[in-house]
């Protein structure tokens, strides 16, 4: 079994998503899908046109106690 590991960076706000392949920003959202617990937004490279796949998790936190372990909405 080979294990694969993913390298996350850390990106301020306002400081844009730069694209995998050629460092390029990406200002445009071209498909939002939403699945319990999870937004994926792909944003297509307007240089060298790679597609750019990001996920955000849900948290539930209209009772103001959510926590990362919590089940999703």
């Amino acid at each position: 079994c080979r294990e694969v590991s993913v390298m996350r960076e850390f990106v301020l706000p306002g400081s844009g998503l730069k694209c995998g392949n050629c460092g390029e920003t990406l200002p445009i959202v071209n498909r939002t899908i939403k699945t319990p617990g999870f937004v994926t937004r792909e944003r297509r490279c307007t240089k060298c046109g790679m597609i750019n796949t990001t996920s955000e998790r849900v948290i539930n936190t209209r009772n103001k106690k959510g926590k990362f372990s919590d089940p999703c909405d």
